[in-house]
């Protein structure tokens, strides 16, 4: 069980393409660690067999290593962007993943990197990983006018990107009500309620996951809290467990909503 130190020119891989054609490879390393380094060039399954300077395998038989086709950026594209989405109302478009080949790719993984810049900006936006190749953007335009969505894979943009979108006038409200807007005691859920609702007075579905919450105690650690309910009406939950003021900002995918006065509790 104890490494030896062999000089890495004593090894040689053999790696074998899906096309029965060798692969290069390098090897390197000391002191009976050693790593192998090697550029895929197909895909498909390869074979991959050790060898000492005789030429005879280390292995019982070579090692079978998937290789799969990357993400190419440029090949990626957006589907169902809304070109002229409205203020207020939650917006999502979906990003398709392609390989080298231009084919479209089942799985997922990828890093894309979403940013939204206008009169409202949106910064780094963490697209939803489907497991299938696709990724889901949302986002809330909280104000009108020309908005730039930049999609990049590893610094750089996929197909067509960035996008330009022309958001229509309109405005969403939030109101807030509920007596643990103002106290609560401790040990006992403080609730309160947000309605979403646009200039008509109708209620707008965001989704729970729309919303978040920060919360600090009177010691300023944060406390954890819940967000409940749709169709346009939510409830913010949270238990408190010390006395003192408690400072609540909800937040809507990722915007502030309190303009920068949070709620302020007193808690018994």
């Amino acid at each position: 069980g104890i490494p030896v130190n062999f000089p890495s020119r004593h090894f040689s891989v053999r790696i074998v393409q899906p096309d029965d054609t060798n692969l290069d490879s390098q090897v390197t390393g000391k002191d009976g660690y050693y790593k192998v380094v090697f550029v895929p060039l197909q895909r498909g399954e390869h074979h991959i067999d050790v060898l000492l300077l005789h030429g005879k395998s280390i292995l019982p038989q070579p090692y079978k290593c998937m290789v799969l086709l990357g993400t190419d950026p440029s090949k990626s594209i957006v589907n169902d962007l809304v070109l002229k989405p409205k203020v207020g109302e939650s917006t999502t478009f979906t990003i398709v993943a392609y390989d080298t080949e231009g084919q479209p790719r089942t799985t997922g993984g990828d890093k894309f990197s979403v940013s939204i810049s206008g009169p409202a900006n949106y910064v780094d936006l963490q697209p939803k990983d489907l497991n299938d190749g696709r990724y889901l953007v949302q986002y809330l335009p909280s104000k009108a006018g020309t908005y730039t969505i930049n999609v990049t894979l590893d610094g750089k943009h996929i197909s067509e990107s960035p996008f330009t979108v022309q958001c229509t006038n309109s405005s969403i409200k939030f109101k807030f009500e509920g007596n643990g807007l103002k106290s609560g005691v401790c040990d006992s859920p403080v609730s309160f309620f947000i309605k979403v609702e646009n200039d008509e007075g109708k209620l707008i579905n965001l989704g729970s996951y729309a919303f978040d919450v920060k919360i600090l105690d009177p010691e300023k650690n944060e406390v954890k809290g819940k967000v409940m309910g749709g169709d346009g009406s939510y409830m913010v939950e949270y238990l408190p467990k010390i006395p003192g003021i408690y400072l609540v900002d909800v937040f809507v995918f990722g915007n502030s909503i309190m303009q920068g006065r949070p709620i302020q509790a007193q808690i018994a």
